[in-house]
């Protein structure tokens, strides 16, 4: 065996502390970014957690119009987080990720500009008798700014 041919086993060994000490920084390196990745707080987009729209909307329910409380005593409230895009596009959105889930269709459904670009809670209160059933209930919905807690008003959004 020529050593002219394999190298010398002195440059063969430095070579490999060389490449184990690269690949250990570079390892260091890609660990301290995923710790730093996880420790980082999210940018918390929803400044309303999702129970003040709902009580919102249940006082809100007091107030309509053609409410009688007399015949449909009960109520029950659910929230979801939309996300409405910069062209009208409305997607219910995950509450923990901010990730757009669903398309949200609903005919009729129109966003104008001036609510475009911006996040809502969307709560659907119904109201029923002691049965519970579908027959016997009447529901409303509340389109809820999530940054100012303002209701906006179904008009500019139904047609």
């Amino acid at each position: 065996m020529s050593t002219a041919a394999n190298g010398s086993p002195r440059l063969k060994a430095s070579r490999i502390k060389i490449s184990t000490i690269i690949l250990f920084g570079v390892g260091l390196i890609a660990a301290s970014l995923l710790i730093y990745q996880q420790l980082t707080p999210t940018t918390k987009l929803v400044e309303i957690s999702k129970d003040e729209p709902i009580a919102a909307a249940l006082s809100r329910v007091e107030k309509e119009p053609d409410r009688d409380a007399s015949l449909l005593p009960y109520e029950r409230a659910s929230a979801e987080l939309l996300h409405v895009t910069n062209d009208g596009t409305a997607f219910v959105t995950d509450e923990t990720s901010y990730d757009d889930m669903w398309y949200v269709s609903h005919s009729g459904l129109t966003i104008p500009a001036e609510l475009q670009d911006r996040y809502f809670w969307t709560v659907k209160v119904e109201t029923f008798d002691s049965y519970g059933d579908s027959y016997s209930s009447r529901g409303y919905n509340y389109l809820i700014d999530v940054a100012s807690g303002e209701i906006i008003p179904s008009d500019l959004f139904l047609p």
